[in-house]
C-alpha cells in the first residue's frame, strides 16, 4: 500500500479516551491488608460495643457480647491445639451459634471449614478427611451425621457451660494476612470435596470492593455460592447487622443499609 502520509481518524475524542482508560478503569481500593479478619472485627467491637451485631428470630447479640463469646470459644480451641493454619470444621445450623463459631475459630488463629448440615454424610466425611481438621464444631442434633469422624467433636450447645468458663479477653494470637481464614469447599471435576484455602487478605480485599457501594443485589448474590454460608459471619466487618436468612437464601451485603438478609 503506498504511503500517502494519511493517518487513521481517531474513534474517540481525547475526553472520551480519558474517560474510558482512566475514569472508568479507576477500580483500585485501599483496604487493611495488614490486619486479619478477627482483628478488624475486634476493632468494631471496641468502638461500638453496644451496637447490635447479629439477630436471629428475636435473639440478638451486640458487638461486645459477640466478641466476648467468640473469645471464650477461641481460648477453648487454643487449649485443644488450634493455631494458625489449623482448619476447624463447622457443622451447625444457621444461627447465632454459627457466627460465634466462625469468629471464635479465627480468633484462635485457625481457619474454618464450613460444612452445611444439608450435605451428605459421605461429603462431610470426605471434606474432613481432606482438610485433616483436628476439631469439628457441631451441635448435638447433628452428631449422627458424623459417624466415624476422626476429629474431636465439640457440641457447642451441650458444652457451652464449660466453654463459658474461659476468659473473655481477646486471645494474643499472631495471624498473618497470608494465613488462611477459611477453606472453601470445592469438588471440581473429580467429585471429591476438598478445601481450598482463602486468606485473611483475600477476604479483606473482597469486602473492600463490596463497600464501594451497593454493588451486589440479592439476585446477584444468589448466583454466587461464595457469598453464602462461607462468609456468613463476616458481615460485621463493615459495622453492619447480620440477620439470619432462610436456608435457601443467599446473604446479600449492604454496605450502608446495615443488614445481611
Amino acid at each position: 500500500m503506498p504511503n500517502n502520509g494519511s493517518r487513521p481518524s481517531p474513534c474517540l475524542t481525547p475526553a472520551e479516551r480519558h474517560q474510558l482508560l482512566a475514569e472508568w478503569n479507576d477500580s483500585s481500593r485501599r483496604y487493611r491488608a495488614e490486619r486479619s479478619i478477627h482483628e478488624l472485627f475486634a476493632e468494631q467491637a471496641g468502638s461500638k460495643p453496644d451496637a447490635v451485631a447479629v439477630v436471629d428470630e428475636g435473639e440478638e447479640l451486640t458487638y461486645g457480647e459477640l466478641n466476648r463469646r467468640a473469645n471464650q470459644l477461641a481460648h477453648y480451641l487454643i487449649e485443644r491445639g488450634v493455631r494458625a493454619e489449623v482448619p476447624v470444621g463447622i457443622c451447625v445450623d444457621r444461627s447465632i451459634v454459627m457466627v460465634v463459631a466462625v469468629l471464635g475459630t479465627m480468633k484462635a488463629g485457625g481457619s474454618y471449614l464450613p460444612l452445611d448440615s444439608l450435605l451428605s454424610e459421605r461429603t462431610i466425611g470426605a471434606a474432613i478427611d481432606d482438610s485433616q481438621a483436628p476439631v469439628l464444631l457441631t451441635q448435638k442434633s447433628l452428631v449422627n451425621m458424623l459417624p466415624g469422624c476422626k476429629a474431636q467433636l465439640v457440641c457447642l450447645d451441650t458444652e457451652w457451660e464449660v466453654i463459658a468458663r474461659q476468659g473473655t479477653n481477646n486471645p494474643q494470637v499472631t495471624v498473618a494476612p497470608e494465613n488462611a481464614a477459611l477453606h472453601y469447599l470445592y469438588s471440581g471435576s473429580t467429585g471429591k470435596p476438598k478445601g481450598v484455602p482463602v486468606t485473611h487478605s483475600n477476604v479483606a480485599r473482597l469486602f473492600a470492593a463490596l463497600s464501594r457501594g451497593s454493588i451486589l443485589t440479592s439476585e446477584m448474590c444468589g448466583r454466587c455460592s461464595f457469598l453464602r454460608i462461607r462468609l456468613f459471619g463476616l458481615g460485621t466487618l463493615g459495622g453492619v447487622t447480620l440477620r439470619r436468612a432462610a436456608r435457601h437464601c443467599a446473604l446479600p451485603y449492604q454496605s450502608h443499609a446495615g443488614s445481611l438478609l
